[in-house]
């Protein structure tokens, strides 16, 4: 049926409809971004909530000033203090802090020049598998599969920071066997300074080829003298 040959009740629905149409069309803008769509969260103990050594009728959840050891979660490097207690965090009690290191700088620059350090060679051939630089780290690999697609999120902040550093999240990709195929640096700030709680999202991850485990680790961006980073509300998982 023609429109010349419509009724006034039938114009009326057509004019209807395409002004419907017409609204639809502004309100999603041609070419706009779908959110992405999360898995569940691979992270054991994310908010760093739970303490390895609290749990029982004597030591109640919550109730110890400095914990040490979140469940699921360890440290490598060298630190004066890898921090679990009430002073700083994002949501809940608990967040994982570092305060201060003992890994020495990468470069020394007492005397008005700097010159590198002689065992930077030593700390690079070592990264893989264990940093010098205080990390907070995953205890066990979080099972993976090589080709898919995984974003990393937290919230992280820095107090007193040394200038040109900050706070760093990387993903170290491991086999079957345990042994560390690649690592990848996803986050690293140089910021310096102090800065509240700010939340960070690597949108896309791919672990490598044999890679069958990730172990995230959180730590400052260098290992110069560096104030204090925290962390917390850690996330990871797949992404479509």
């Amino acid at each position: 049926m023609s429109i010349l040959n419509a009724t006034p009740r039938r114009l009326v629905l057509v004019a209807t409809l395409a002004a419907t149409v017409a609204l639809a069309a502004l309100a999603v803008p041609a070419g706009a971004a779908k959110a992405p769509k999360l898995g569940p969260n691979l992270v054991v103990n994310p908010s760093f909530e739970a303490s390895a050594l609290e749990g029982t009728p004597a030591t109640a959840p919550g109730s110890l000033p400095q914990p040490v050891l979140p469940t699921g979660w360890t440290f490598e490097g060298v630190s004066a203090l890898f921090d679990h207690s009430p002073n700083v965090h994002h949501t809940g009690k608990r967040a994982a802090a570092i305060s201060g290191t003992l890994s020495g700088g990468r470069d020394f620059c007492e005397t008005g020049s700097c010159v590198d350090n002689p065992t930077n060679a030593v700390k690079d051939a070592s990264a893989s598998t264990m940093t010098m630089a205080p990390h907070w780290r995953t205890q066990s690999p979080i099972a993976v599969t090589a080709g898919k697609g995984y974003q990393l999120g937290f919230w992280g902040g820095t107090s007193i920071v040394t200038s040109h550093k900050g706070l760093d999240a990387i993903v170290r990709w491991v086999g079957a066997n345990g042994v560390a195929v690649s690592q990848q640096t996803l986050v690293n700030t140089t910021d310096g300074g102090s800065s509240d709680f700010t939340k960070f999202v690597y949108k896309r991850v791919v672990p490598p080829a044999g890679a069958t485990g990730a172990v995230l680790l959180f730590g400052q961006s260098d290992d110069a003298w560096i104030g204090q980073v925290f962390f917390d509300d850690i996330y990871f998982g797949t992404v479509g």
